[in-house]
């Protein structure tokens, strides 16, 4: 099951978060790029506690996201520590596609990094192609959507119910991805994982950073949990509880000899909201059925519970609406 698109149906929690919150310094010259923000942020969020460490990941589908995040009233509400993912996924999107997307972003703005979502697809000339934008420059990261529906693209039963053995199967696609990447590549590997009531995410979490420590010492790797299906009424688990559970699971991670900091660590970790303009109670998807008020509420939860990395699966127009809630006016205030 696509758990975007699927049912409510627990205990499958779909997480998938990332935000970031900063006024984009916009396209501009080399000297304005220069004096971007960005520099010193090695994870998915900066380091330190609070609300200026609170990331958007932006959704784009197609060139109109994009100009949607342009215009004025949206643009200042974007800081340079936002994400922007490049959904290769998307109905009607190719490699060429994505290149192109990739090429519009990083000169509207310059400021802001750029990641892309892989499926496991293995045809260039569909959405979902599991290469797609590997090697390009100025791309930061290569997240791959590991749940059944994608998964189940391998030709064979590799969806597994145990995290130990997802971790197997992932290792594979992983490393097949970084053979890829040319040898001075800046850009890292990650996931976008299906949320499973019981999993040890540091399992996962410890496979990012051995695969990311091949392209660099100093690579972790980026891991977003879907969790998404917490958002929201009706939940046996709020999205607090979620998020403060996957957390000390990372604090777990480290063993006692590295010399990274617990946070450091935690920093590479996002969760995911989903809504909409035009929720509909009782709708089979999710990110038809919570509305911009929910949106803004759960964010609140996550940072409340420590979290920082968002990625919000929602149209340009619904994250605008969310940012203009009494919460969201509170969050973005707060991290201005």
């Amino acid at each position: 099951m696509n758990v975007r698109s699927g049912k409510r149906i627990l205990p499958v929690v779909a997480i998938f978060a990332a935000a970031f919150v900063a006024i984009g310094c916009g396209a501009g010259d080399d000297q304005e790029a220069a004096s971007c923000g960005n520099e010193e942020i090695a994870a998915l969020s900066p380091s330190g506690e609070g609300f200026n460490t609170f990331t958007m990941i932006l959704r784009l589908n197609q060139t109109v996201d994009l100009e949607e995040f342009a215009r004025p009233g949206l643009r200042s509400l974007i800081r340079d520590r936002d994400v922007f993912v490049i959904n290769t996924t998307y109905s009607g999107m190719d490699s060429s596609e994505a290149r192109s997307l990739l090429s519009q972003v990083t000169r509207e703005f310059p400021c802001n990094r750029v990641v892309s979502l892989n499926s496991l697809g293995q045809d260039s000339d569909k959405p979902g192609y599991e290469y797609a934008l590997v090697g390009e420059p100025g791309l930061d990261a290569v997240m791959v959507d590991w749940e059944p529906d994608t998964v189940a693209l391998l030709g064979k039963n590799a969806w597994h119910e145990t995290v130990s053995a997802n971790v197997a199967e992932a290792r594979g696609q992983l490393e097949s991805i970084v053979s890829r990447l040319p040898d001075d590549s800046t850009t890292r590997v990650g996931l976008v994982t299906q949320y499973e009531q019981g999993w040890d995410y540091s399992t996962l979490a410890r496979e990012l950073e051995r695969v990311n420590r091949t392209i660099s010492r100093d690579f972790l790797g980026y891991q977003v949990v879907q969790t998404q299906y917490s958002c929201g009424a009706g939940n046996s688990k709020g999205m607090a509880d979620v998020v403060a559970d996957l957390r000390e699971s990372y604090r777990n991670a480290l063993s006692a000899e590295k010399a990274l900091s617990r946070e450091d660590f935690l920093d590479r970790l996002g969760f995911e909201v989903s809504f909409s303009t035009t929720p509909e109670a009782g709708a089979s998807e999710v990110v038809e059925e919570d509305s911009p008020t929910d949106a803004a509420q759960c964010t609140q939860d996550i940072l409340t519970a420590g979290g920082s990395a968002v990625l919000y699966w929602a149209t340009p127009s619904a994250i605008k609406a969310m940012l203009n809630t009494p919460v969201g006016k509170s969050l973005r205030n707060a991290a201005s």
